[in-house]
């Protein structure tokens, strides 16, 4: 990832950033090690964290985690617990549970209307060419 991709410009912001992205997947990734990892003591971590990012590192991580989920729910046929574990879920109910919260729908809902609106496209395509 890119600098520009990050909009903190403070350097511990945006490697903890890139920490976060590159990790995800770790079910075991907590405030603790994204700190250490910048250098920071946890607490003045979450401070500066919630200063410049308008949110916890942990709501973050997560939303970082079900944004991915998403193009793995599009783009695979991985079962939903595969994708839950992929993304730092310790099991499919939690990652059901943040989906939800997040997107306003499971994800097995989710991947219907993705499917439906491919076929759906699918199909307009096929009568432009009748």
């Amino acid at each position: 990832m890119e600098k520009k991709d990050f909009p903190s410009r403070n350097q511990a912001i945006t490697k903890a950033l890139r920490f976060i992205h590159k990790n995800y997947g770790d079910p075991h990734l907590n405030v603790r090690e994204i700190a250490g990892h910048v250098g920071m003591k946890e607490k003045s971590f979450l401070n500066l964290f919630r200063r410049e990012m308008k949110t916890n590192p942990m709501k973050f991580l997560t939303s970082v985690r079900i944004k991915n989920s998403k193009d793995y729910l599009e783009k695979s046929d991985l079962s939903f617990k595969e994708i839950a574990i992929k993304m730092g879920f310790r099991d499919y109910l939690t990652y059901r549970n943040y989906f939800r919260k997040i997107e306003g729908m499971a994800p097995d809902e989710f991947r219907k209307r993705i499917n439906y609106t491919r076929v759906i496209k699918m199909k307009e395509e096929s009568t432009i060419y009748d």
